[in-house]
């Protein structure tokens, strides 16, 4: 209800011109310029931070108006968006998470890109400018979708915008950039596996950015820097390799790399991208061998916890499900990875698309996650 209450008064507001919000606010016991509230939301990063300032300095209590706290928020956010556009707001990010959610689920996906494109742009200004380490300061409300979450969507939904237009790959790889400079230390901190954080898929997302603007030298660079810093990162290594699917041999040593490294956080994704290789190389005992390995890997529980799958379950009956446990796998990792089906001479390989898939019977509804397992919705993937 409270929060119900607030959209309907952000709604209200917005109607009103400028004047009548300063009215509004005075009406409210807080009078205040445009170059005293620029000032102040220059210091702050967010509208109800800047309400309660506010709010502390009013001349009075209002009598006349029911909840006045909330309109008065409501008028510094309506305010903020119209005078303040190159500040960022955590609030007015969220509402535009929002708002693009609405017009993607009426069809409007490529404007539902470019809001969460500007959004996700406006977070990492919030961690330059204001000097924010964690991602989790800046989380969304209670009861809404995970900032996150909505990142993993937005670098999806960027992907399929910014393979028609190279301007939107670079704001994607300078998106990316951005999060590991602001947060990935914060991310790390954690002491969770490499390829169990966010700033796992960060990096993979800049990364396919760069390999897409044809900047392969500077792509193998960044991995080589990546997987120096921390060589138990199995996702690093896996994307590495099956990006050199036109080099078999070249996949096939950076994969033999990754498994001297005895503590890497998922050595069963390591031994099924090498049973892929050699099934696509037409190496069958060998595929066969790393299934096996690959199984034996899932089993012992590693990346099993990842999942959320009970350690008390017995490693027969983690085998007997390992397909359940692939397609969970494939779940978890970037939705970006899955590629729009394009010429083969235009189209850079998927670290996702060799890799067996789950079969699925029942119909699946568009707007569901595909059951191949890319991450994507249905309808932007198999269901095209």
């Amino acid at each position: 209800m409270r929060v119900s209450a607030i959209a309907r008064n952000l709604a209200e507001v917005a109607r009103l011109s400028d004047e009548d919000i300063l009215k509004k606010l005075k009406l409210l016991g807080v009078k205040i310029e445009k170059a005293e509230f620029e000032e102040l939301c220059r210091k702050q990063w967010r509208a109800s931070k800047v309400t309660f300032d506010l709010w502390q300095k009013r001349a009075f209590r209002s009598q006349q108006v029911k909840d006045p706290g909330s309109w008065a928020y409501a008028c510094v956010v309506e305010l903020w968006r119209r005078w303040l556009k190159d500040v960022p707001c955590a609030e007015l990010i969220e509402l535009d998470v929002f708002k693009g959610y609405e017009i993607y689920e009426d069809g409007q996906e490529e404007e539902a890109a470019v809001l969460w494109g500007e959004a996700l742009e406006g977070v990492v200004k919030i961690g330059r400018q204001f000097g924010v380490k964690n991602l989790k300061d800046i989380e969304f409300g209670a009861n809404t979708v995970s900032i996150y979450d909505w990142i993993k969507e937005a670098f999806e939904e960027l992907w399929a915008l910014a393979l028609d237009d190279p301007k939107w790959m670079e704001r994607r790889r300078d998106m990316a950039a951005g999060l590991i400079e602001c947060f990935a230390d914060a991310e790390k901190a954690s002491k969770q596996p490499a390829s169990a954080r966010d700033d796992g898929f960060w990096r993979m997302a800049m990364a396919e950015s760069v390999r897409e603007l044809a900047e392969e030298a500077e792509f193998e660079a960044l991995f080589e820097k990546w997987l120096s810093e921390d060589p138990t990162w199995a996702d690093g290594w896996v994307f590495y390799a099956d990006s050199f699917d036109e080099t078999p041999e070249k996949c096939e040593a950076l994969l033999k790399r990754a498994l001297e490294h005895e503590d890497l956080d998922d050595k069963g994704a390591v031994y099924m991208c090498l049973a892929n290789h050699y099934r696509m190389q037409g190496n069958e005992s060998l595929a066969q061998e790393y299934d096996l390995r690959g199984k034996e890997a899932f089993s012992s529980g590693g990346f099993a916890r990842r999942l959320g799958l009970n350690e008390e379950n017995s490693p027969e009956d983690l085998k007997n499900s390992f397909d359940n446990i692939l397609g969970k796998l494939l779940k978890m990792g970037p939705a970006l990875l899955q590629e729009e089906a394009r010429p083969k001479a235009e189209a850079n390989s998927s670290t996702m698309q060799a890799r067996p898939m789950p079969t699925v019977d029942t119909e699946v509804g568009r707007k569901q996650p595909c059951p191949c397992g890319s991450g994507k919705k249905y309808k932007r993937c198999c269901g095209s």
